[in-house]
């Protein structure tokens, strides 16, 4: 038993305070209409190779907690978060 306390203890502090934490949403977006009715990927890396987390169809809401220079961080609404291209998104507000 006190071995598996020490274990659990030790990947508390290897673990970054930030993967704690639950990020705050930033914006709310919306899968864009722009592409017609092709599907956007959300994967579980900044990565196309990566895993496929969901197909979100256009005008489906994601909540975005970061911003990258050709990727956004969203939370899906089953409370998985993964990465969509930036330019598959529309912003249609700020979180305040």
């Amino acid at each position: 038993m006190k071995k598996l306390i020490a274990v659990i203890l030790l990947l508390c502090l290897l673990l970054p305070m930030e993967a704690l934490a639950a990020k705050k949403v930033l914006y709310k977006g919306e899968i864009t209409k722009r592409y017609g009715n092709s599907y956007t990927n959300v994967y579980a890396k900044m990565d196309k190779d990566s895993k496929v987390l969901a197909h979100l169809q256009p005008g489906n809401k994601v909540n975005v907690l970061a911003l990258y220079p050709d990727w956004m961080e969203v939370r899906l609404s089953n409370g998985k978060t993964g990465y969509a291209l930036r330019q598959r998104i529309d912003i249609t507000e700020t979180v305040d």
